[in-house]
């Protein structure tokens, strides 16, 4: 019988060796080559992953937090819009020939209303005014100068009446703004058909205001035609 080796261990298996293969070499006892680290390690790692991870959760949260903070701090407040105001209802302007105002309307000297009347020649309406005279006679006349197309004013303002037409007066008075005109009508000029209430006193107009005749029936002044 042949004498066994005294290096191989009893019962240790050997594995074959196969002619021209190289044997490969088993890594020792506590390597840490390749794979097959120990447990602490991979423990280790598997905590700084998960500390990593918390750490990147936190710093996006805290990022996040501060960004709605600051939308919220930009974000401007709401205009609050006023409710409109109530529209007023416009008044009816009287239509002439006919009613155009009462005679409580016009109680106070100086007292005036306005509205509008036909022209007998084109048909057309036009902006007149009723002014209750001192002694109670109402008298109505045309806010167009004659034969022309200027707007006339019936001037209170006593101030504007100076300042802007150089006059001075104690009552009010009838102006052409174009022509700077002014009519008074406590007096008598020149019309059509004769002397007409609200004499030129001063200007370069070529007659008092065209009259609109009216009367008063039964509390009412009524408009009847203009010359």
């Amino acid at each position: 019988m042949t004498e066994q080796d005294p290096t191989v261990e009893k019962f240790k298996v050997v594995e074959p060796q196969i002619p021209g293969v190289p044997v490969a070499k088993k890594p020792a006892a506590g390597s840490t080559t390749g794979t097959n680290l120990p447990i602490a390690v991979w423990l280790t790692i598997a905590i700084g992953a998960v500390l990593m991870v918390g750490a990147s959760f936190f710093w996006w949260f805290s990022l996040a937090s501060k960004r709605a903070d600051r939308s919220s701090a930009e974000v401007p407040p709401a205009v609050v819009t006023p409710a409109a105001a109530p529209i007023a209802p416009v008044e009816k302007v009287a239509q002439g020939p006919g009613e155009i105002a009462s005679i409580s309307e016009l109680a106070a000297p100086w007292s005036s209303k306005s509205f509008v009347m036909q022209d007998p020649v084109t048909k057309l309406s036009v902006p007149a005014t009723v002014v209750k005279l001192p002694g109670g006679a109402y008298w109505g006349f045309s806010m167009i100068e004659p034969f022309g197309q200027c707007h006339l004013e019936y001037i209170t303002d006593m101030k504007r009446l100076k300042s802007y037409y150089g006059f001075e007066a104690s009552h009010p008075m009838v102006g052409d703004p174009c022509s700077r005109s002014v009519f008074d009508l406590t007096k008598y000029g020149p019309g059509i058909d004769g002397l007409v209430r609200g004499e030129m006193v001063q200007g370069s107009g070529l007659r008092p205001p065209m009259a609109i005749e009216v009367k008063v029936q039964g509390g009412k002044i009524v408009a009847l035609r203009m010359e």
